[in-house]
Order: C-alpha cells, then sequence, then structure tokens
C-alpha cells in the first residue's frame, strides 16, 4: 500500500477509467490529504503530458479504500506543489437534508482550517473558487472528475447530480 507524500503523482484506476492527482498536502481532516485533481475525461495518461495540463480542482479526498483495493500507484513526483494549487480558501455552510446549501457561507484559510475568516451570503471575488471544508472518499471525487467538476458553481446544487444522496 502506497504511503502518499507531498508531491507524488498517482494514478488511480477506478471502474474502467484512469484518474490522476497530486498530493499537496500531508493529512489535514478526517484521513484526507489536500490534492488537485487532473480533469482528464478518465483517459489514460503519460506522466510528462499530464503534468502539461493544468485543468482541475483542489478537494481533500481520503485515498484509504482505493488503496486497499490496490488501484492506486504512483507515477512520480513534483518537486514544488505551489502552482497546483487553485485557492487558498474553504468555504463550509449549512446544507438541509437533501444535501443543498441554506444560509450563509463560511471562508476559511488553508493554513487555519479551524477557525473562519468571513462570513459571506454570495461565493464571489476571492472566495468564487473556494473548495469544500468537507473530506470526499475517493469515488466521489472520481465522480467530481468525470462530470468535469469546478468550484466556482454552487458545489452542493451541483454535487447533488453526482452523488447518490439514498445511498
Amino acid at each position: 500500500m502506497i504511503r502518499q507524500q507531498i508531491g507524488d503523482v498517482l494514478e488511480i484506476q477506478f471502474e474502467g477509467n484512469w484518474f490522476y492527482i497530486i498530493i499537496l498536502t500531508k493529512i489535514v481532516m478526517f484521513g484526507g490529504n489536500i490534492i488537485f485533481a487532473f480533469h482528464n475525461e478518465g483517459k489514460k495518461m503519460e506522466f510528462d503530458d499530464l503534468l502539461k495540463r493544468k485543468k482541475g480542482f483542489n478537494v481533500v479526498v481520503d485515498i484509504i479504500h482505493a488503496q486497499r483495493e490496490d488501484i492506486v500507484r504512483r507515477i512520480g513526483k513534483v518537486d514544488n506543489v505551489d502552482g497546483y494549487f487553485t485557492t487558498k480558501y474553504l468555504r463550509g455552510s449549512w446544507t438541509d437534508k437533501e444535501g443543498k446549501h441554506r444560509g450563509n457561507w463560511w471562508i476559511y484559510e488553508m493554513a487555519d482550517m479551524r477557525n473562519h475568516i468571513a462570513t459571506v451570503k454570495k461565493l464571489s471575488g476571492k472566495y468564487r473558487n473556494a473548495m469544500d471544508r468537507v473530506t470526499y472518499p475517493f469515488p466521489t471525487v472520481a465522480k467530481m472528475v468525470m462530470k468535469n467538476y469546478k468550484p466556482n458553481k454552487d458545489n452542493y446544487l451541483y454535487l447533488d447530480k453526482i452523488i447518490d444522496r439514498a445511498s
């Protein structure tokens, strides 16, 4: 089983598709690392071609189940991960039982994920691309990649189309 480290570029073969991520931080929340997930439509890619791509998003993901299933492979390492952070902010909010955003957004900085720095009604300006302050399991992140997820959409409404809430 891979013990991921900052800068590791990982290839995960899952449900007939190929997914690529870069580990950006040590474990930060509930067993998850902040990663950069590449948009790649599930296609197998070579390391050098992958690093030429800049489209993707940041998310906190726990890959332990993928590791246990032995579907994770380290294909390389990047020395400097700074260019793969798409935001320095996280966002959180209350949601209703269907998972739809309700009320205000609480904004946090990655440097201090425990104390919010702002409360806003609408995500705009520098907070528009803030990532979710939640740890997702890898199958959810795989669906986000396949649906070309972008954090500047209202993710709770957007993710309803990705996540099967009944399960």
